[in-house]
Formats: C-alpha cells, sequence, structure tokens
C-alpha cells in the first residue's frame, strides 16, 4: 500500500510542478500543421503509425498529393464500420478536440462580423474561430495535439471525451480488432448526456498514458477546463502508461518544429 501511496503522490506533484506554455514559432494555420506533421514529425516509416489502431500508413499519389492509408491486416487488424473510403484515408486527430478549445471563444458561439459568405450567410463555430481569431489558430495548429488516425475513427470520436467505459459491452462501434471503442450515451456530472471514447491497451503500443499528458500540456498550455472526472481518469492513465522513448523522440521533433516541449512528457524517464 505505501507503494501506490507513493506512486500516485508522485504523478499529481509532477502534474503540479510542470508548466506548460503555447508554442513560440507555431504553424501558420492548421493546414500548415498537417503538412509539417507529415513532412516532419511522422517523416519515417516507423514512425507512421496511427494512434488508436497501430496501423501503418504511407504516403501515396494522388490528386490532391494527400495521405492515402495503407493498412497492414497483419498488424493492426482494422476494419472499416460503415465508411471504406475514410476507412483508408489517413486524417489528423485532436486529441483534445476543435470544440474544446474554441468552446469559450465569441466567434464560436457568436460568430463574427468578418465571418459572412460572399452570398450573405453568416456562420461561426470553428470555421469563424480559424478565421478571425488568432488565439484559436494556434490552438488548432498545435502539433502537441495533433496525432495520424483512421479517418472513419478520426470522425466516430467526434468530440466525445477520453476516458474509461465501465461495461466493454456497452459499445456502439468496432473496427475489427482495432481496441477503440465508444460509448453509448450517458449521463454526466452536470446530468448531460455524453459519450466517452476509449483506446484499450488489449493489443499493440499502450498510448492512453500519450493521450493523458497532450490534455494536460493542452490543458495548461491554453487554460482550459477539463471535468474532474476526466481528469481523474487522464492522471490514471498517466500513472499506468508512463513516458517511453517513442513519445519522448516525438516531443523532440515538435521542440524542432515549433519551440516548445510538452512538459508531461519532456525529461521523464521512459
Amino acid at each position: 500500500m505505501r507503494q501506490l501511496i507513493i506512486s500516485v503522490f508522485s504523478v499529481v506533484f509532477f502534474l503540479a510542478e510542470a508548466v506548460a506554455e503555447p508554442p513560440p514559432n507555431p504553424p501558420s494555420s492548421f493546414s500548415a500543421a498537417k503538412k509539417i506533421a507529415r513532412n516532419i514529425i511522422y517523416a519515417n516509416p516507423e514512425q507512421r503509425v496511427t494512434i488508436y489502431c497501430g496501423c501503418r500508413f504511407k504516403s501515396a499519389s494522388s490528386a490532391s498529393g494527400g495521405i492515402i492509408l495503407k493498412i497492414g491486416t497483419n498488424e493492426c487488424k482494422y476494419r472499416p464500420r460503415k465508411n471504406e473510403a475514410r476507412g483508408r484515408r489517413l486524417e489528423w486527430e485532436h486529441i483534445v478536440p476543435a470544440s474544446s478549445l474554441g468552446d469559450d471563444l465569441s466567434c464560436w458561439k457568436g460568430g463574427d462580423d468578418a465571418c459572412v459568405t460572399k452570398k450573405g450567410k453568416t456562420f461561426k463555430g470553428r470555421k469563424c474561430c480559424a478565421k478571425v481569431s488568432e488565439e484559436f489558430k494556434m490552438m488548432e495548429a498545435d502539433l502537441h495535439n495533433l496525432t495520424p488516425a483512421v479517418g472513419e475513427v478520426n470522425g466516430d470520436r467526434s468530440n466525445h471525451p477520453h476516458g474509461n467505459i465501465a461495461n466493454r459491452d456497452d459499445v456502439d462501434f468496432t473496427y475489427g480488432k482495432c481496441p477503440f471503442v465508444i460509448s453509448k450515451s450517458f449521463r454526466d456530472e452536470d446530468n448531460g448526456l455524453t459519450r466517452i471514447a476509449e483506446q484499450s491497451p488489449e493489443q499493440g503500443r499502450d498510448v492512453r498514458g500519450d493521450i493523458a499528458r497532450i490534455w494536460f500540456y493542452m490543458n495548461d498550455a491554453y487554460e482550459l477546463n477539463i471535468p474532474t472526472e476526466i481528469w481523474n481518469q487522464l492522471v490514471d492513465w498517466s500513472q499506468d502508461d508512463p513516458v517511453d522513448d517513442a513519445e519522448l523522440a516525438r516531443d523532440q521533433r515538435i521542440f524542432e518544429a515549433q519551440g516548445n516541449h510538452n512538459p508531461f512528457v519532456f525529461g521523464e524517464d521512459p
């Protein structure tokens, strides 16, 4: 019991001591960030593995010049749930979703005078904030928060929070043997309906700690407000899945690209 108490205390103490700051040299836009992620952060074949399903991907020729996901069925055994095309396409996943980044900004809820189409139709939300808010553009393009994901899984995850699903039978979507599930709706502490997405360590490299430390970084750097029940779960994930060499190497590449470390990763021994 004494060993467990010390371990938990050390995690909480580390979270209190770490101080994250926004990047001094951020990508100019989300589009620019995706190119940096493709060409620098995940440039080498051994780095090109999706966050949730562990599927390898590679660059392929296309009219748009984008990345097409090549699935190694013997490794990740991903199977599209419904959308075959999106299930074979790589997308860049925001671990902390864009809605959590922009929800408190006026452009997200109320729009802006500049957020008007050529036909005179007003718009708000992510599209508006990306147009008028420098703060949002920095958050949206922060490379620490961007990870490669199977397109269909990225779409299904949407803006659902991460956490543990109490009943693993309570699952809406399955993707072959990809260890990622999305729960049915339940009521949270504010009595609102929500859903939880869980990446489990049942197959391949455990990335739950990686996910947790990205949440900690974004919360600290941009003064977000993570709900208590999610925060407590993320602390457990960070403790159960310590920093490893792959996470440290990714952090270093991001530092070289945009000038800042994730202090919840940097300096930790794997």
